[in-house]
């Protein structure tokens, strides 16, 4: 009797099957329907990794943007937040957590920690993040619902 791939994988749960119909791709099952002790790990990790934040609470959003702004703040000023930093953050505290997660969005995009090799002590945006950019991130985010 010859031996299948599918004999090796166990039936899946329904909440693999969702997982699966979720992932449209025929070798998925594979990565969930494993023999072992490490399946049910395994689908429980999958699981975890695939929920979407989509709401920042008021300490995150607060330590998000200082380590933000500390990018575009020279070291001898040793981190200080401009006043203009500190009412943006004090501004935007009060919104939704989901209007919050959609400040720090618009916010990443001048993340410059991702950008490898840029010495941010030397070399900063032609234009920091100026009191007018930031309202500009804030109108474009809008009012929370």
């Amino acid at each position: 009797m010859t031996k299948h791939a599918d004999d090796e994988l166990l039936p899946p749960t329904p909440e693999q099957t969702e997982y699966l119909r979720r992932q449209q791709n025929q070798y998925a099952k594979l990565s969930v329907t494993l023999r072992g002790e490490n399946a049910t790990t395994l689908v429980a990790n999958v699981a975890e990794q695939t929920v979407l934040k989509t709401t920042v609470s008021k300490d995150e959003f607060d330590a998000e943007c200082r380590r933000i702004f500390g990018f575009y703040i020279p070291e001898v000023e040793k981190g200080r937040l401009r006043p203009y930093h500190k009412a943006f953050i004090t501004r935007n505290q009060s919104r939704t957590p989901s209007g919050r997660y959609k400040i720090l969005e618009q916010l990443r995009k001048y993340d410059l920690s991702g950008v490898s090799g840029f010495e941010t002590r030397f070399n900063r945006e032609p234009k920091e993040l100026t009191e007018a950019k930031l309202r500009e991130i804030e109108q474009a985010v809008g009012v929370d619902e």
